[in-house]
């Protein structure tokens, strides 16, 4: 949609389902009694549609003022908490920032407003009706949204705001950074010190909520964190620093059972480069060797198994180190093969990366040793 790719991560769907179900069992026949059963579970659906509508024009706005200041979005994707803009850089500049966080919010408020003059239009020509019922609810969630967004912690819309602010003093990314990030783990502490209070208190589903943000949030503030102390030690440090040219390589012309004998079974990494003469001819993926048969993995080559690479596997020598890091961090084998035109030049890990900018940031700002666990995951 307007050229970003719009994805639904798999827990969404749990949060679809309790939007639906709060709604449809608690909220609507709560305050609007003398609906139908039926009726109720539709206005929970329609609500829980409005909403996740609401979700993607917010992050649409986010993306698309990246876009118009130069940035690379990645893509759009809904998960459980709402949705994410994924972000392939950082911004430039504090204003490029304010921009891109304000953005979101003020589509949540402009769309509170929509919801509520429909709601109004609606009452006006028919009170307590089914339709404007929905409408008042997506004015209403907006708002919350908007506010909710606002609040002045790291990585929310208002902690990115805080943060181009705090920049645009300091003239120091990291250290406004690290202040959003810290105001943004402290909000998540608070979620979570309400939520336990609604779980004393009775309010089940609204306590486990709280906390489950609040856990999200505290993570998030401290993987933002992480992810800006790693740009800044990688920017501008060569991809070739972190080459790995043989351990992973494989000759076409080996026979399969070596290749498990001698490499599969040590090592983790899921894609094998096959190269001949220099140059990468294909590659063998670990599932394609757990699905072959006995004899299959007796009697056949590398060459007769092997298949072309995916373009998501092969990096160029001439890309940037930030930008493979973008790269890796998102998906999964976490290595890529790097090439120059067709010449095979090596292997680069994610995790080479991360040791790289452990070692390598900025000695006024250490890593806390969860922020290692947060980004390490086998090859």
């Amino acid at each position: 949609m307007f050229g970003f790719e719009v994805k639904i991560d798999a827990s969404w769907l749990v949060l679809a389902f309790i939007i639906i179900w709060s709604l449809a069992a608690g909220y609507f026949p709560s305050d609007y009694p003398g609906f139908s059963r039926s009726q109720y579970w539709l206005m929970g659906f329609l609500g829980a549609i409005g909403l996740f509508i609401s979700i993607i024009i917010h992050e649409f706005c986010h993306s698309l003022v990246a876009r118009k200041r130069g940035m690379k979005i990645g893509g759009i994707t809904l998960f459980i908490f709402g949705g994410v803009s994924e972000l392939e850089d950082q911004p430039e500049s504090p204003k490029t920032e304010f921009l891109m966080a304000a953005a979101g919010p003020l589509a949540s408020l402009l769309l509170s407003l929509i919801f509520y003059v429909l709601y109004q239009s609606f009452e006006t020509l028919s009170p307590y009706s089914f339709t404007g019922i929905i409408f008042k609810y997506l004015a209403t969630i907006n708002l919350f949204l908007a506010i909710f967004n606002c609040l002045p912690g790291f990585p929310l819309d208002g902690g990115r705001m805080l943060r181009s602010i705090l920049w645009a003093r300091k003239k120091d990314i990291l250290s406004a950074t690290q202040t959003a990030a810290r105001i943004g783990s402290m909000i998540g502490f608070i979620l979570i010190v309400l939520g336990i209070f609604h779980l004393f208190t009775l309010h089940f589903v609204t306590g486990f909520w709280w906390i489950f943000m609040g856990l999200f949030l505290r993570g998030i503030a401290l993987q933002s964190w992480a992810d800006v102390l790693i740009r800044s030690a990688l920017r501008d440090v060569p991809l070739e620093k972190f080459l790995d040219t043989t351990s992973q390589v494989l000759n076409p012309n080996s026979k399969l059972e070596e290749v498990l004998e001698e490499r599969f079974y040590h090592h983790l990494t899921g894609v094998f480069p096959v190269v001949e003469n220099g140059v990468l001819i294909g590659c063998l993926d670990s599932d394609t060797l757990l699905h072959l048969g006995p004899n299959e993995r007796m009697s056949s080559t590398v060459r007769e198994i092997m298949k072309d690479c995916a373009d998501d596997q092969i990096v160029d020598i001439r890309e940037s180190s930030l930008s493979v890091f973008s790269k890796l961090r998102r998906r999964s084998p976490s290595h890529v093969i790097v090439t120059d035109g067709l010449e095979f030049k090596g292997i680069v890990y994610l995790d080479s990366l991360i040791r790289y900018a452990l070692l390598h940031a900025r000695p006024d700002f250490q890593f806390p040793p969860e922020f290692y666990k947060m980004y390490h995951r086998p090859a």
